[in-house]
């Protein structure tokens, strides 16, 4: 049995200032509910995530949350998959993710 991805800190600060601002705690619990189910693909499947070259090198993965406007990037390549972050479809993701870009030592 595969573990799920986990989230980083980062992603789980991003996650719980995202779920304070809901107004309504039936969509709180919904968003809690497609993070549980998308860690859980992602740990299935940890490729099942689309790169987004303009946006981070290819060490990085995206997956949207089904149903709600967010984005995790995550890294396949650590055991379990790593969730780094969880963005806001409607910020502006270039500078918001210009440390993902470059790889080490590059």
């Amino acid at each position: 049995m595969t573990q799920p991805a986990r989230f980083a800190g980062r992603a789980r600060r991003e996650i719980a200032k995202a779920l304070a601002e809901m107004e309504h705690a039936a969509a709180a619990r919904a968003l809690r509910g497609a993070l549980e189910t998308a860690a859980r693909r992602i740990g299935q499947r940890p490729a099942i995530g689309r790169r987004e070259p303009t946006l981070a090198d290819a060490r990085y993965r995206f997956w949207s949350v089904p149903g709600f406007p967010y984005l995790l990037v995550y890294r396949p390549d650590t055991s379990p998959p790593s969730i780094l972050r969880f963005v806001h479809t409607a910020r502006d993701l270039p500078p918001l993710l210009a440390d993902l870009r470059d790889p080490p030592g590059s």
